[in-house]
């Protein structure tokens, strides 16, 4: 697809963004908990998608290039907008988080460290493997593994999170 992408398909374009929009809008979401922004990156991907299609190789699925694409465009627009930390973002922004049935255990994912943060998203929300989330994450798999068991340990213990495990 990404071939045809690189010879000018505009249908190709058209199956890539309605099969990856959802995953790029979400991820892109988590970075800015705004939805405006959100869609402005979401956006900025896929242009960017488009023009390098023909650069690139893929050693996994689509979703291992875009997440590392979209972080970088999140962080990006987030020194665009004002000169703050990105590790600021979240905890001002935190009350604008829904308290629905998942409120608690969303609290206790984001007080996570951001390394451990990011493999409990791509692995267990987003669905990719730890190989692909290496890829995604440019680390070994045995790193991804290890943040993920550290991850689930801070879970188990955070009385937020505590009900959503099995004894």
């Amino acid at each position: 697809m990404l071939a045809a992408l690189a010879h000018g398909d505009a249908d190709a374009f058209g199956i890539l963004y309605t099969r990856h929009h959802p995953f790029v809008l979400a991820v892109a979401h988590r970075f800015t908990r705004n939805e405006t922004d959100a869609a402005d990156i979401a956006h900025e991907v896929f242009i960017d998608l488009a023009r390098r299609a023909g650069r690139i190789v893929l050693v996994g699925r689509l979703t291992t290039y875009l997440y590392p694409a979209i972080k970088h465009a999140a962080l990006a627009a987030a020194r665009r907008k004002r000169p703050i930390a990105l590790a600021e973002v979240p905890d001002a922004e935190a009350a604008e988080m829904p308290a629905g049935e998942f409120g608690p255990l969303h609290a206790a994912v984001d007080s996570l460290p951001e390394i451990h943060r990011e493999v409990v998203l791509l692995r267990i929300v987003d669905g990719l493997s730890v190989e692909e989330a290496a890829l995604a994450l440019a680390i070994a798999p045995g790193t991804v593994k290890s943040r993920l068991h550290a991850a689930l340990a801070a879970l188990r213990e955070d009385p937020r999170a505590r009900g959503y495990f099995e004894d």
